[in-house]
C-alpha cells in the first residue's frame, strides 16, 4: 500500500487478519473473568461489588434452611444469559480464531 502510514497499514492489513484470534481471546477471557469465584470471594468485602457467581452462593447460603430452588435457578438462568448472548453474537469469529492455525492453505 503505497503512501499509507503505519496506522492505515495496521488497520487495513493487520487487524482483518488478527480479528478472529482477538475475538476468540476476548470471549475466552470474558468467560474466565465472568466465572471467577475465588478471588472476589476472598478479597471483596463489600457485597455490592461482588460478581454474580459469588452473589448466587451467598443467596444459596442465606436460604439454605428453606432452599428456595426456584429463586436460585432463576438467578442462575439470569446469570448465564449475558455469556450465551456474547457467544452467539461472536460464534463465527470464535470458531475462525480457534481454527486459524489448524488448517493448511
Amino acid at each position: 500500500m503505497d503512501g499509507a502510514n503505519d496506522f492505515q497499514v495496521f488497520n487495513r492489513i493487520m487487524m482483518p487478519l488478527a480479528r478472529g484470534g482477538l475475538t476468540a481471546m476476548f470471549v475466552f477471557n470474558a468467560l474466565w473473568i465472568w466465572n471467577d469465584f475465588l478471588m472476589p470471594m476472598l478479597f471483596l468485602e463489600d457485597e455490592a461489588l461482588r460478581p454474580l457467581p459469588v452473589g448466587l452462593v451467598t443467596l444459596f447460603k442465606a436460604k439454605k434452611a428453606l432452599a428456595d430452588w426456584s429463586a436460585i435457578l432463576a438467578a442462575t438462568v439470569i446469570m448465564v444469559i449475558p455469556v450465551v448472548v456474547i457467544f452467539v453474537l461472536l460464534q463465527k469469529q470464535v470458531v475462525k480464531g480457534a481454527m486459524a492455525g489448524s488448517l493448511k492453505g
